[in-house]
């Protein structure tokens, strides 16, 4: 495709833009309608929902490891996981499963964990990705202060 004339240049643009636009759509329906079925952390803190009710905690810190479970901070309250599945310390984790008496969770329906090392690797490709596109605006393009704006080199 020739991007030399405004047409082409339009069409290209106005097809991105209407592909991020679906997909940010499409991930935003996702969140919200994944977890439907599940209390969320908010009635859990406010004492809406009693013991036995189904809860659903999102991106907890592992913080200490025992047998037989392990705890998790969320939101700066400490829930206690009966599980034989035992994560190690400061991996994420997303929990579903029963709310019992002193914040315990029991009978987990599903548990998902995200080790540690994994979120920093992910910061450490994205910082680095960052200076490779920093890199190649430097090499294409170069600020003007009296029209204060960009122009190719």
């Amino acid at each position: 495709m020739n991007l030399g004339s405004s047409f082409p240049r339009i069409l290209a643009g106005s097809i991105l833009l209407i592909l991020i636009v679906s997909l940010c759509i499409y991930y935003s329906n996702g969140i919200n309608n994944r977890n439907l079925d599940y209390t969320i952390y908010g009635a859990v803190n406010t004492y809406i929902f009693s013991q036995g009710d189904l809860v659903y905690l999102e991106g907890g810190r592992v913080t200490d490891t025992y047998d037989g479970g392990y705890d998790v901070l969320y939101a700066h309250h400490i829930y206690h996981i009966k599980s034989s599945q035992i994560p190690t310390k400061r991996d994420l984790i997303t929990v579903i499963g029963v709310l019992g008496p002193d914040n315990q969770i029991i009978d987990i329906r599903f548990t998902y964990v995200t080790e540690a090392w994994k979120k920093y690797f992910l910061y450490l490709r994205s910082f680095l990705a960052l200076i490779f596109l920093i890199y190649i605006f430097h090499r294409y393009w170069h600020f003007v202060p009296r029209k204060f704006g960009f122009r190719r080199r």
